[in-house]
Order: C-alpha cells, then structure tokens, then sequence
C-alpha cells in the first residue's frame, strides 16, 4: 500500500478477513492497524463482532441500511444491540483483562424475529 504524496489518506476495507485463516486475519488488522498508526483514516466493514471489538476505536452497527448503534466497542456490542440488529439474546462476555465484549454464538438464545 503507498501513500499518496499530500497524506496517508483513507483506506477503505470491505471484509479484509474473510476466507483467510487466523494467522492472515491478524496480519490484515495489523497492516490497518500500522495505517491508522501513521494518520490513515481506516474505515472497515466486517461482519466478526470479535475482530471488530479488538481493531475499532469507534464501531458503527447497521440495521436495515441504518445506524443502530455508534461509539467504542464497550458501549456498542451489547446483549440489547444484538437483539435489536440480530435477533440473539445472552450472547455478550468481557474479556476480563481488558472489559473487551466478545460475542459467543453458541451460547445465545435466539430471538424471533429481529426489530425491524
């Protein structure tokens, strides 16, 4: 990626880690990382909560092609957002170091249907 000669610019991302295995996922965020480090305004969509909570300082979430939810990831990835946006119930833990929300599907309860 070069810089343009008045600026690090924006770099725009759409799912930068899909179909790539954890070790590529974590080389793509932290060349967007290294970006945003210099000045670049990185704007990623990316549908893994997970990944979005760890790389975003500020996480906008769409619900029907508007903005649900909008600020730190701490603040954003909620039980009540997910289901707002998701339809999912009790699928929001913290990462007791940080307080960073991660989403574990697996332990959700499904909500029907999803607010429009």
């Amino acid at each position: 990626m070069r810089e343009a000669a008045h600026g690090p610019g924006v770099l725009l991302l759409d799912e930068p880690t899909a179909n790539l295995d954890l070790g590529h996922q974590l080389d793509a965020i932290a060349a967007a990382k290294s970006r945003a480090d210099r000045g670049a305004a990185v704007v990623a969509i990316l549908h893994d909560l997970n990944l979005a909570a760890l790389l975003a300082k500020r996480l906008a979430v769409l619900n029907r092609g508007r903005i649900d939810s909008d600020g730190p990831a701490d603040q954003v990835i909620t039980d009540p957002m997910l289901g707002r946006v998701f339809g999912v119930a009790d699928a929001v833990a913290r990462i007791p170091a940080e307080g960073t929300p991660f989403v574990l599907p697996h332990g959700a309860r499904k909500l029907l249907p999803a607010t429009p």
